[in-house]
């Protein structure tokens, strides 16, 4: 039985663009962000 889940990994093509879908739309957590990828938390699961 899973009861939450830890981490996710998605690839990308476009950082930028991906980071502000997360955190603009769906209201991500930013916690951090680099040229070629970011952490983002989103929800509590």
């Amino acid at each position: 039985m899973i009861t939450g889940i830890k981490y996710v990994t998605l690839s990308i093509k476009n950082v930028r663009d991906s980071f502000d879908f997360y955190t603009r739309v769906l209201g991500a957590q930013p916690i951090a962000k680099w040229h070629n990828g970011a952490y983002v938390l989103l929800g509590d699961l």
